[in-house]
């Protein structure tokens, strides 16, 4: 025994799980199973983990916000995402690459910026991308050493500027020449 739609045929004795109809089946979405790795932190990490709230606040003897140590890595400064963070410094620690979807203001971009301080500084390097004469749409690349990049696109700029100015300053003199000399054929 067969169910028939207007597109699909699906034999529904042959299926052990239940099968469904569709009328169009470029609509079918393929479905893939993805793994979300988010450890729960542990509560001895943290005291204040293990605390609630009120016991928090309670034990809390600050005057004024000077007293509140503030951790000197950024990646431990963030408030809320201890799971984030853990992921972050895994991430970093095998060099692997970040997904993080979440609502404004939820932490994503410090914790992006933290992981720059936890990757190792030898291993970071600054792609430069020229414009192709030959073929716009693939860009020349070049990689220089971590910090190198900034230095040359500055050096490079500076290059720029100085060129326009002395480019202006040719134009300004050939405009006052030609002006001298309309006014000289004027005045003869």
């Amino acid at each position: 025994m067969t169910e028939e739609t207007d597109d699909v045929v699906a034999p529904a004795e042959a299926a052990e799980e239940p099968t469904v109809a569709v009328e169009n089946p470029a609509l079918v979405v393929d479905e893939t199973e993805v793994t979300v790795w988010a450890p729960e932190p542990s509560t001895d990490a943290d005291d204040v983990m293990s605390l609630s709230v009120d016991e928090w606040i309670q034990s809390v003897n600050f005057d004024s916000t000077e007293d509140v140590p503030i951790p000197d890595r950024l990646v431990d400064q963030v408030i809320g995402q201890e799971a984030g963070s853990v992921v972050i410094k895994k991430a970093a620690e095998q060099r692997r690459h970040m997904l993080m979807i979440g609502d404004p203001g939820t932490g994503k971009s410090m914790l992006a910026r933290s992981m720059t301080d936890l990757l190792p500084k030898d291993a970071l390097e600054d792609l430069l991308v020229y414009p192709n004469e030959d073929d716009e749409n693939e860009p020349r690349v070049r990689s220089v050493p971590a910090g190198r990049g900034d230095r040359i696109v500055k050096l490079q700029k500076e290059s720029m500027r100085t060129q326009r100015e002395r480019s202006q300053k040719m134009l300004l003199i050939a405009f006052a020449a030609v002006g001298f000399l309309i006014l000289i054929a004027t005045l003869q």
